[in-house]
């Protein structure tokens, strides 16, 4: 019998699981090279806002190997000039290389000397610099885009969390 106690609280136990971090979206904003990450209700990436499944499917749909910390598939890398945003690059995270042509035949887009006006992002971001303690970025920047351009800025500090 005490065994059997042992076992049901032994399940109870909250277990501490980690996972695997995902590899994040690049933004160049000036002389600043910043990580998009999800932060608490900010999307994480631009790509969120229309339908990336096709982009994943047609990137793997040659390879068998998918890996753990890049579900997509793929990452990118985003620039703002003039206060817009454009998409500058697509990589396959297994190989690296530019796939900016599957994401034109998937978005029925074209990068014009190598961006792509992104126009259909609306909604608010949150952006890290430096590195990363506790899943947040000690600089940070949230960005808000309606129709690919910067409509609000918003710079704040984590300073360490206390354990």
């Amino acid at each position: 019998m005490k065994q059997f106690v042992v076992i049901l609280l032994l399940c109870f136990l909250p277990i501490k699981v980690f996972s695997t971090e995902q590899v994040t979206d690049y933004l160049i904003f000036g002389k600043d090279t910043l990580r998009i990450y999800k932060l608490q209700g900010y999307f994480n990436s631009p790509f969120e806002k229309i339908d990336i499944d096709s982009i994943t499917y047609n990137i793997r749909k040659h390879k068998s190997v998918a890996a753990t910390y890049c579900w997509r598939g793929f990452y990118a890398e985003w620039k703002i000039i003039d206060n817009k945003l454009y998409l500058s690059k697509v990589f396959d995270c297994q190989t690296h290389e530019v796939i900016n042509k599957i994401v034109e035949e998937v978005l029925g887009r074209e990068f014009v000397n190598g961006l792509m006006n992104a126009d259909w992002v609306n909604g608010s971001f949150s952006c890290g610099k430096g590195y990363m303690h506790y899943n947040y970025y000690r600089y940070n920047l949230i960005l808000v885009f309606e129709k690919g351009e910067i409509i609000r800025k918003d710079e704040f500090q984590i300073e360490k969390p206390s354990l």
